[in-house]
């Protein structure tokens, strides 16, 4: 299981990644409900598929009341800019924890 997940489940041992690593989520109903609709519209260009804040491990363990080990490899994309997808598919919008709450109460809770 990825980071996410093993914070999700509260398992034990370290992550090899740092707290300070961030990570833009979405879901993939919504990547495949925008792929549908590009289709349907013909849509043309480059999208910036992300939600539109990222959020850190640290964050994420923080708000899911989790105790974790941190390894000491930091991930972070940087800022990406998802305007132009937000423009015309809303769901988009979401922060990475707002859709990883999604993620939790669509998949029937944690642990």
């Amino acid at each position: 299981p990825n980071s996410l997940i093993r914070i999700l489940r509260g398992e034990p041992g370290a992550l090899t990644l740092t707290g300070q690593s961030r990570f833009y989520y979405i879901l993939h109903r919504e990547v495949s409900a925008f792929v549908r609709m590009a289709i349907e519209k013909d849509l043309k260009g480059v999208y910036n598929v992300c939600s539109s804040e990222s959020v850190s491990l640290e964050e994420l363990a923080g708000r899911f009341g989790r105790d974790v080990r941190w390894g000491n490899f930091t991930y972070d994309i940087g800022r990406v800019d998802n305007g132009k997808i937000v423009a015309i598919f809303p769901a988009f919008k979401k922060t990475s924890l707002e859709v990883i709450e999604d993620f939790v109460r669509l998949s029937g809770g944690v642990g």
